[in-house]
């Protein structure tokens, strides 16, 4: 998240694991302002931005790719990562993924990967810190 000075949550960044460059997805609508998604409004640039990193990450060959997230946007309105669906669904094509979802649209996202190695693990408060090494043991059991 995107945090004010005193810790509010303003916006979404994004971050290109590959380069470490981020940029700005989307800021909380002003009361006058009309909002793309939820509360926020989401720049035409990231989202250019945040498509090519995606894609050229899709087609990198890599042992494993990370979206966070797929939401509405893109289950709903075929916007933002939504290209990325169709590969995602392709297992040889990429083996592993970790793809951040809502809690309420993870059985929508299932339905339409329609993989049958899905490992769902999620995320609360309590368990939070725990998520890395989970999801590293993870990963070392699936490399076997």
């Amino acid at each position: 998240p995107l945090l004010s000075a005193d810790g509010h949550k303003v916006g979404i960044e994004m971050l290109d694991l590959t380069t470490g460059k981020r940029h700005v997805f989307a800021r909380v609508v002003e009361a006058d302002q009309p909002a793309t998604v939820g509360v926020y409004r989401i720049s035409e640039e990231a989202i250019e931005w945040a498509q090519k990193v995606l894609a050229a990450a899709l087609l990198s060959g890599a042992d494993w790719i990370v979206v966070d997230e797929i939401g509405p946007l893109e289950l709903r309105q075929g916007g933002g990562f939504a290209f990325a669906l169709q590969p995602l669904a392709d297992s040889v094509r990429i083996p592993n993924a970790i793809v951040v979802v809502r809690e309420s649209l993870a059985d929508e996202l299932a339905e339409r990967l329609g993989r049958t190695d899905v490992i769902r693990v999620q995320v609360t408060e309590k368990n939070r810190s725990t998520i890395p090494a989970r999801l590293v043991k993870l990963a070392r059991s699936i490399r076997q």
